[in-house]
C-alpha cells in the first residue's frame, strides 16, 4: 500500500521526499506512521526500478530546506500506478483501507476503470455483510449459547451487528461515488479516458 500512496501523490505534483512522508503519514494515521528510514528506502528502491526520479521541477508544496531532495514519477512509474490501482486480486484481507487509497485518485483512470473498480468494492462490502449476518445468526443459534452466559453471546452479537452496520455505510458512500462516476460517463465530450491519458496519448 505504501507504494501506492507514494505513486499516486507523484501523479498530482512532484514532492520532496518529507512531504511525501510527511502527506503519507496524515494518510494512513493517526495510530500507524511510516518511518523517515522506511519512507527513504522506499524512495530508494522506487528510484532503483525506475519508477520516479530526482527533479529539478519546482515542487507545488515548497520547502525552506535546499538540502531535500524532490521527486517526480516517470512513465514506468505511471505504468506501475496504473497495475496498482486497477489490481483486485491482491491485498484482499485489508482491501477496505486499500480502496480508501484508490478512490482519492480515481480521477486518473478512465471512467469505465472507476466504474469497475466501485463495483468491485461494493461486491466486497456486500460479501462483508453477508458474512456478518450469516456468522450472527448461526450465534443467535448456537445450542451451547445459555451455558456459556448471556453477557458473552451478547457482546459479541452488538459488535458484528456493529460491523454490518459499518459496511451499510461504506456502500452509501460507494453509492454516491458510482454516480459521480455514471454522471461522468454520460457527459457529451467524454471519450472514456482520463485526462492524463488523453495527455500520454499524443
Amino acid at each position: 500500500m505504501y507504494e501506492l500512496i507514494v505513486l499516486s501523490l507523484l501523479m498530482h505534483w512532484p514532492l520532496h521526499g518529507y512531504l511525501i512522508a510527511k502527506i503519507s503519514n496524515d494518510i494512513i494515521g493517526p495510530w500507524e506512521k511510516i518511518s523517515k528510514g522506511t519512507m527513504y528506502s522506499l524512495l530508494a528502491k522506487l528510484e532503483r526500478g525506475g519508477l520516479v526520479k530526482l527533479t529539478d521541477a519546482p515542487s507545488t508544496h515548497q520547502t525552506s530546506d535546499r538540502q531535500s531532495k524532490a521527486y517526480e514519477i516517470t512513465q514506468a512509474g505511471h505504468k506501475r500506478f496504473f497495475e496498482l490501482m486497477l489490481d483486485t486480486t491482491n491485498g484482499l484481507h485489508n482491501y477496505r483501507r486499500l480502496f480508501h487509497t484508490k478512490a482519492v485518485h480515481l480521477n486518473f483512470l478512465s471512467p469505465e476503470d472507476q466504474l469497475y473498480l466501485v463495483d468491485h468494492y461494493m461486491t466486497y462490502c456486500q460479501t462483508a455483510i453477508h458474512h456478518q449476518k450469516t456468522q450472527s445468526q448461526n450465534l443467535a443459534e448456537y445450542p451451547g449459547r445459555e451455558a456459556m452466559g448471556d453477557f458473552f453471546f451478547e457482546s459479541v452479537l452488538d459488535y458484528m451487528q456493529c460491523m454490518t452496520d459499518s459496511w451499510k455505510v461504506e456502500l452509501t458512500w460507494l453509492q454516491w461515488l458510482r454516480e459521480r462516476v455514471v454522471a461522468h460517463m454520460q457527459q457529451p465530450d467524454n471519450q472514456g479516458r482520463s485526462s492524463l491519458q488523453q495527455h500520454t496519448s499524443h
